[in-house]
Formats: C-alpha cells, structure tokens, sequence
C-alpha cells in the first residue's frame, strides 16, 4: 500500500548515498561523490571502461545460460555466444561514452533494426532487464551509477520492443465512416491509505460531475460522502489486503489509483488502468521498469544503502498533473 513511486526514489538516492557515506576525515567517499553521468566518458569511466564493460557483459550472459528464467531470451541469442559477448560489450563501450569499438571491428550498428526479425514483446524485454539488472548488482559499480545505468538501459530494450511489434502489428487504416465503439462504464478504485488529500478532492469532484462510480478503499475508516456512487471499503489490516480486495473486485477496464507498484502491475495484468495521485501513467509499456528499479532498491537497501529519500512533497504540478490524467481517462470513457 505504501510503496511510493520507485522512479522518484530512485532519483535521490545518488544524493542519499553521496551525503551518508562520508568518511572519516568528513569528506565525501570519491566513489559516492556524484559525477555527471552522461556527459562525455563519465559513464564508460564509472563502468570500469573497457575491462569494466566486458566483466559486466559476462555476467550478463553467464546468468542468462544458467537461469531458466532467461531461457526464451538466451535462445534468441546465436549459438557462438563467444561473438554474442565481444558485440555487446563494443557496442556498450561507445553507448557509455567511451571509444566506438563496434564500429571498429563490426561496421555500424543499428540496434532495433538488428533485432527487427525477432518476435520481442514486454515479457522478453523485461526478461532481458531483470537478468541484466541482477548482473549489475554484481559489479563492483556505485550505487549511483548501477541506477542510471539501469534507468539507460531500459532505452534500447523498450525501442527494441517496440520496433519488433510495430512489425509484428502493422497499424490498420481506420475507416472513417465506421463510428467508434462506445467503451463500457468503468470505475475508479483508490488505494486510499496512501492517496493525499487534495488528490481525493479532485477524484471526488470528478465523480460527482460524471456519475462515475467510485470507491475508496483503506485499512482505516474513511468518511462517507452523501452521493449514491460513491462508496468507502474499510477492510481488515495487514500487509497489502486492501490491494488485494481491489485486485479481486477490479473489472477490466477500470481505473486504479495506487502509487504502488505491484498493485499497479496486477491492475495491468487485469485489464484495468493505473496512474498515480501524481498523475503518472503506469502502462504495460513502462510496468516492468518500474518493478525491476523497485527490486533493485530493494537489493540495495537489504546490503544497507540507505534508499528512504522518497517522494517529494506533494505540489501544485502533482495537483494538476493528476487532474489532467483523470480527466484524459474520464473523456475516452462513457459516464453518466
């Protein structure tokens, strides 16, 4: 219920960890210290460079043949994983920053298009994401750069995905004289405990404007509100029962406000539809992402970096942020 937004937190952890991690002369560890990722080879130089890359590498693919998990991914792959190996770290060494090695032995590379002939939809592409997550979390990196990296690579993987579907499913010309199918009435669950205030106002006003119905859903008691569509649920305490009294009366769909991850990936799941109190739009496109950078903050906070920065305090941008998502959903949906 209470798992805040991953991707925010994951944003100020490099600052978490540059500002708890002096040492002790009172100066700040060189390996925390936070360098401008991105910028010339800052991230070829932070991986370790070449040598750095290709360690990496090899625990990337040595997980991926061990772990049945990764078998429809590491099948995909050529049998001469010896090439398979030297390709991705050249290719990664320059997409770091560093010296453009692919191009120097292999010619120049275009990465969706090299993988076009291949049928990659979200579980292939989140597959390849946990196992180079886990690969990562091996390496001797910072904990600063292991997130941005892991935040970068989701880039390729995701248009990687998207060209191969895109091939796979070829937009259709609509015809213009066929009206559009009218959607069935959906409603709103919220992930109440964790919900601000000022969003609830929002959500109520939208409710009692549309007649949409919705349902406040909290381990603790909530004030009822005079309108028939609009409802509470006060269920039992304990660990994620009120998401999953959401999961089972969720129809597809409908619409879940959660700043939870895996509720919002169960909604997913379902057919429904997830945005945040601060109006971020949680899809199939960007779920698996999200829980992977979750589990990775979890990895780090279990061997004690320390990950509780949070959110944010909720502002005028969260406000209206949210306020024009709701909206977007309520205008693609039939309401009274």
């Amino acid at each position: 219920m209470h798992d805040h937004l991953v991707l925010e937190s994951a944003t100020q952890v490099s600052t978490q960890v540059a500002t708890n991690s002096s040492n002790a002369d009172g100066a700040v560890n060189a390996v925390n210290s936070t360098p401008s990722f991105g910028h010339a080879d800052a991230s070829f130089q932070a991986a370790g460079g070449e040598s750095g890359v290709r360690q990496m590498v090899d625990a990337f693919y040595d997980l991926m043949g061990t772990d049945q998990r990764f078998e429809t991914i590491y099948t995909m792959h050529p049998t001469d994983k010896v090439v398979t190996r030297d390709k991705l770290t050249r290719f990664l060494c320059g997409w770091l920053g560093g010296p453009k090695l692919f191009s120097q032995t292999y010619g120049s590379i275009n990465i969706p298009k090299v993988h076009a002939h291949l049928t990659i939809g979200h579980a292939e592409r989140d597959q390849w994401l946990t196992c180079m997550r886990e690969a990562v979390t091996t390496q001797p990196y910072s904990p600063e750069f292991k997130i941005y990296l892991l935040e970068q690579l989701f880039v390729p993987a995701e248009a990687v995905r998207k060209r191969s579907q895109s091939n796979a499913n070829p937009v259709a010309e609509e015809d213009p004289a066929e009206p559009a199918a009218a959607k069935p009435m959906a409603q709103i669950w919220v992930d109440a405990d964790a919900c601000p205030g000022v969003a609830r106002e929002i959500l109520l006003r939208a409710a009692v404007r549309t007649g949409i119905k919705l349902t406040f859903v909290a381990n603790q008691s909530l004030p009822s509100h005079p309108a028939p569509n609009i409802q509470t649920l006060q269920v039992s305490s304990g660990f994620d029962v009120a998401d999953d009294e959401i999961v089972k009366r969720l129809n597809a769909g409908d619409l879940v406000i959660t700043s939870d991850i895996p509720l919002a990936a169960e909604v997913l799941a379902k057919g429904g539809h997830a945005i945040s109190p601060r109006g971020e739009k949680h899809t199939t496109d960007n779920i698996g992402a999200r829980l992977n950078m979750r589990d990775f903050l979890d990895t780090m906070r279990a061997s004690g970096v320390d990950t509780r920065g949070g959110p944010a305090a909720y502002g005028q941008r969260d406000k209206q942020a949210f306020a024009n998502s709701l909206d977007q959903f309520l205008a693609r949906r039939r309401v009274k």
